[in-house]
């Protein structure tokens, strides 16, 4: 845009507003360029100096590459390059510290703006999550801060005014994207599969449950996207939701951005067999009833595929792939994208970049939050005299479990490189204290991160070697719990993930029986 004969165009000039400036840029595109930009892989245009606009996960911290290193930060520390890892918004609600969420927020977005200065991230992060965490067994709970609508209410407004608010009043820090809009809390690894499932909701458990986070995302957040799921409501694809997404979430809650599908989920199971349903079953009509029922942009191929040649038959109106495009390109303009790089703050890399990337301070930060939100259940006392936390330096100390020396197991689903992690297992740091007797996996087996033990915790033939270590002990201590991600044997149960619901709400496998076994 600085350069000639662009500047001379309106969507140039910085003076006027993000949608004049978004309606003049789509006035000089050609039909196959709006819908080349309509889908999380777009090209921009060249031509037209449109760069493309990338999006990333930042759920917990920034899920990208590594940057730069950076020596000798302001308080004294190296960092590694890589996004600071936060705690999941699972234990980041358990806090109940609306400050932390919004400094959480914050420190995440200062990272994105520094990630993608060097070009390792894009400005449209696909977070956060505030589905309802209703089933313990569900795979991406872990995601979520909970199951309370006000809690999650909260959160949503503290974290992405945190995350999309900054210094420089006139542009985006960067983009929050609230998901997955709407009733979305089953992978269905079991019989009906996520992309085919319909979520029956009457009225009451709509505006009295599902729905009051979505209105803080929208009222009080201001988050400037949404992320559509993949089910279906009552017989409706979520990303084919008219009523959901143009009537209530932009009419009735005043929300003011962009809606993109989950990935895949324009050409998923429930949206196809609605279509069938009733309309002409068409891939045309199908990408057509994404655009007008108010999902924007397309995470897949389908639009791209399909919203061409359904604009040319008479299918789609081109008018309304405008006003789609419009939603997206604007926030495009809102981000800088089209200003001189000195005039856009957040592109200073001497203010956002490697100094700001894993920072001391945000390291700090990340402590303090998982500090926050731990949850003690009981600390009592032994023998009548002082209670068993903290340890006494004294105490002899006895590792036991599955999850005694983990490390990616710690941080959950949805992160970057970490390589903290990898030397900062309990093991690692609790030896670093002394007077340990020693480890004991009690668990036998090869699935999970740790080769020494398995979280499913099949095979019990461990269990006398971690019981005889425990009595060498003042303290024994049992690491137990799940698995976030893939695992090589998914039959014990250990594992939640996304696309991965657990059958049982209880530890897998024979981790109790080592409990008992040990206590």
């Amino acid at each position: 845009c600085q350069q000639p004969p662009l500047n001379k165009h309106p969507y140039c000039d910085p003076n006027l507003g993000a949608e004049e400036r978004a309606k003049d840029l789509i006035s000089r595109m050609a039909l196959v360029e709006k819908v080349l930009n309509l889908n999380n892989h777009n090209p921009g245009s060249k031509r037209l100096g449109l760069p493309n606009f990338q999006y990333s996960e930042a759920l917990h911290g920034v899920m990208a590459p590594c940057g730069a290193t950076a020596q000798n930060q302001f308080d004294g520390s190296n960092s590694t390059g890589c996004a600071t890892s936060f705690p999941h918004a699972l234990l980041l609600g358990s806090s109940f510290n609306r400050s932390l969420w919004s400094r959480v927020g914050e420190a995440i977005s200062t990272e994105g703006r520094s990630l993608n200065n060097q070009g390792n991230a894009g400005l449209a992060f696909w977070a956060p999550d505030i589905n309802l965490f209703r089933d313990p067994r569900w795979g991406r709970g872990q995601e979520t801060p909970g199951e309370d609508p006000f809690l999650n209410g909260e959160y949503v407004m503290h974290w992405s005014r945190g995350m999309q608010e900054g210094e420089q009043e006139k542009f985006l820090k960067v983009v929050s994207t609230g998901k997955h809009f709407a009733d979305y809390d089953l992978e269905g690894n079991g019989a009906v599969d996520r992309g085919a499932f319909n979520a029956v909701v009457n009225d009451q458990d709509q505006v009295e449950f599902y729905f009051p986070a979505w209105r803080a995302a929208a009222e009080s957040a201001h988050v400037h996207s949404v992320m559509c799921s993949y089910n279906a409501v009552n017989g409706v694809p979520a990303c084919g939701n008219d009523l959901f997404m143009n009537r209530v979430l932009r009419e009735q809650y005043q929300f003011d951005g962009f809606i993109v599908s989950d990935c895949g989920a324009i050409g998923d199971e429930s949206f196809h067999r609605y279509v069938q349903e009733h309309f002409n079953g068409s891939a045309l009509a199908q990408a057509a009833l994404g655009i007008t029922a108010g999902c924007d942009l397309n995470c897949g191929n389908f639009y791209t595929a399909n919203l061409e040649a359904a604009v040319k038959e008479g299918v789609l109106s081109e008018s309304d792939l405008d006003q789609a495009l419009e939603r997206v390109l604007k926030h495009y303009i809102m981000l800088g994208f089209l200003d001189n790089a000195s005039t856009v703050e957040y592109r200073d890399i001497n203010k956002y970049g490697p100094m700001q990337v894993d920072s001391g301070e945000h390291r700090a930060l990340a402590q303090s939050a998982a500090e926050q939100g731990m949850v003690l259940l009981k600390n009592d006392k032994v023998d009548g005299k002082k209670s068993l936390l903290p340890l006494d330096s004294a105490d002899k100390v006895a590792l036991i479990g599955p999850h005694f020396n983990a490390t990616e197991d710690m941080i959950s689903i949805y992160h970057g490189d970490v390589p903290l992690v990898q030397t900062h297992s309990p093991y690692q740091i609790i030896s670093k204290r002394g007077n340990v007797v020693g480890y004991a996996p009690g668990c036998v087996g090869t699935d999970g991160d740790d080769p020494d033990g398995s979280t499913g915790c099949l095979d019990t033939s461990g269990f006398g070697s971690a019981v005889a270590l425990a009595k060498k002990a003042d303290i024994a201590i049992v690491f137990v719990g799940l698995t976030p991600g893939q695992m090589k044997n998914d039959t014990s149960d250990a594992r939640e993930d996304e696309s991965w619901d657990r059958h049982i709400t209880g530890l897998p496998g024979h981790q109790e029986a080592l409990i008992e076994a040990v206590y």
